[in-house]
């Protein structure tokens, strides 16, 4: 027993109070709850990669900072999705179920900021709602179950030592200390202290949801504003020739692209030296080419033979859209479900 878990027992256990049994339960790598979140945070991240790739390469090399912010959250969710399978083994390696002479009790980070937390039970001969062993001997020891919310309604987790190694072993010991133990009711004084009490499920709010509707609608409006430029562009531009002075390359995808450097002069006799946001392969310095500016921003141009850049912008309205209806609704069912718990609620107290 290390240093940190033996402080924390003395903080944890009454006086006159000894643990029996301490156990860590099993991690395991495959299973749904960790393989799911893996396929999930690749999938969303590669469409983060694709997106910031192609609609936002330019954006680094202009120091349009404002525009690589704008994507960190996405990275980040992705990021966190990939890496929560760690987050849930670190709080699993943590985890101490502890059986005394008169309670079962868990130890373990919390869900969220992985601070301490405890959940203790009296030993009754109703503690024990269920038993569930594996073939490798591992199981569940279920002292009771909590309702959870869920995008199909609710359904039951059970909570107690689980994923436990030995599960006949712990069960027995657990058992034999049920038939010897005390009752809360004949113990003494100094057991009077109100034991820890298992902290409040929390409920899947709809003000978390509102976040992504908040990000959703940002998607969407980034995307509309953009497809906006490009309307503007294909329908008002000005047509005119160009010449290519020199190319920049940039590496982007682990390619090396070329962004031609074209100089044009617009309807006012005035000279411009811009670079292109669009890359190509079939352009080499030198070469004059036809091109379609706005008049009132000559740098926001394109090549009208490399077709109309509208198509990324499209995308990403599409993916911002998609994602703003289906968070507004999770948001809006979420807010129903919870104002009818709280009618029911003030019912009862009534």
């Amino acid at each position: 027993m290390n240093t940190a878990l033996q402080q924390r027992l003395r903080t944890v256990l009454h006086p006159h109070e000894d643990a029996v049994l301490l156990v860590h339960p099993m991690w395991k790598w495959l299973n749904a709850e960790t393989i799911l979140p893996v396929v999930v945070g690749a999938f969303w991240t590669f469409i983060i990669y694709k997106i910031s790739a192609d609609a936002f390469a330019p954006a680094w090399r202009e120091g349009q900072w404002g525009v690589l912010l704008f994507l960190l959250p996405f990275w980040l969710i992705g990021g966190g999705t990939l890496l929560s399978p760690l987050w849930k083994r670190y709080r699993v390696l943590h985890t101490v179920y502890v059986v005394t002479q008169k309670r079962a009790i868990v130890l373990q980070p919390s869900a969220l900021l992985l601070r301490p937390e405890t959940l203790t039970w009296w030993l009754d001969n109703q503690l024990v709602k269920e038993v569930t062993a594996n073939l490798d001997g591992s199981g569940n020891i279920v002292f009771e179950y909590k309702r959870v919310h869920t995008k199909h309604g609710y359904k039951d987790v059970p909570v107690g030592f689980i994923s436990v190694p030995e599960v006949d072993r712990v069960y027995s010991i657990l058992k034999q200390q049920i038939e010897t133990g005390n009752s809360p009711q004949q113990i003494g004084s100094e057991w009077a202290i109100a034991p820890a009490v298992n902290p409040p499920e929390p409920q899947a709010s709809w003000k978390m949801m509102l976040v992504f509707v908040i990000i959703g609608l940002g998607i969407f409006l980034t995307g509309a504003f953009k497809s906006y430029e490009s309307y503007q562009l294909m329908q008002h531009g000005v047509d005119t020739d160009a010449t290519v002075v020199d190319m920049e390359y940039r590496k982007v995808k682990r390619k090396q692209r070329e962004y031609p450097i074209v100089q044009f002069t617009d309807e006012q006799g005035r000279s411009h030296t811009v670079t292109s946001k669009q890359h190509t392969c079939d352009i080499e310095e030198g070469f004059t080419l036809p091109i379609r500016y706005l008049p009132h921003n000559p740098a926001e141009f394109y090549f009208p033979s490399q077709g109309a850049p509208h198509k990324k912008h499209l995308l990403l309205t599409a993916f911002g859209f998609i994602w703003l209806c289906i968070s507004s609704i999770n948001c809006i069912l979420r807010y129903r479900t919870a104002k009818k718990e709280s009618t029911a609620s003030s019912h009862e107290s009534e």
